[in-house]
């Protein structure tokens, strides 16, 4: 459990959200839904896993980054997704 860093949360959540924004701008709806739908499931379970490690494991080398950075990057994609 202390091998777990915040910066994990990041390449995993973000990169379907920006799937997701990408699939919106070609109009691909469905792949955009799936895609937003895999990055919010992946933010919730390494989200819970780092919260955790944050609250019960000991210091961190650095600051706890990107804590927040899927929150604004999901409402990014949701819009984009569902406009049509």
């Amino acid at each position: 459990m202390q091998s777990i860093h915040p910066g994990y949360l990041l390449p995993v959540v973000r990169g379907f959200f920006v799937a997701s924004i990408g699939f919106s701008t070609v109009h691909a709806h469905s792949a955009a839904m799936a895609a937003f739908g895999i990055g919010a499931s992946f933010w919730l379970v390494i989200g819970t896993v780092v919260t955790v490690r944050l609250m019960t494991g000991g210091e961190l080398c650095q600051l706890p980054v990107g804590q927040e950075e899927p929150t604004t990057i999901s409402r990014t994609c949701w819009v984009s997704a569902t406009q049509r």
